[in-house]
């Protein structure tokens, strides 16, 4: 693999969606990248794995059933290291929620679903100084 495929080398991803076919699309992008990803369906099932293992990043789909990802942010931030783990909001409603809100609430960055491959690798590469 050259270079720029494996740019999220060894770097730690949860990320929470609660459709699968996002789970499977993002989550195979950020493979694709060398990342190592750990995937939950729900917000509650995001902050049991974040307790048991902290990742370098996070990423979350901010309209979920029940607790959303604005909730997770705020637990996050709330739990040790939890400023210092970056979390990336993604959504479909790009209209609905406001980058700079998104920013203002504590998001450390905002992306609109569909998202291409190297956009998320970008984005979570300039995280991890990659």
């Amino acid at each position: 693999m050259g270079q720029a495929l494996r740019s999220l080398s060894g770097i730690h991803v949860l990320f929470v969606d609660d459709n699968v076919d996002a789970r499977e699309i993002v989550s195979s992008y950020l493979r694709y990248f060398g990342a190592v990803v750990k995937v939950a369906a729900s917000a509650e099932d995001a902050l049991d794995s974040y307790g048991r293992v902290t990742p370098d990043v996070v990423i979350t789909d901010l309209s979920m059933p029940g607790r959303d990802g604005t909730w997770l942010l705020k637990q996050i931030r709330k739990a040790s290291r939890g400023f210092a783990v970056p979390v990336i909001a993604l959504t479909a409603f790009g209209g609905r929620y406001d980058r700079a809100l998104m920013l203002h609430q504590g998001f450390d960055d905002y992306l609109t679903k569909p998202v291409s491959a190297e956009q998320l690798a970008k984005t979570v590469g300039r995280f991890v100084g990659r």
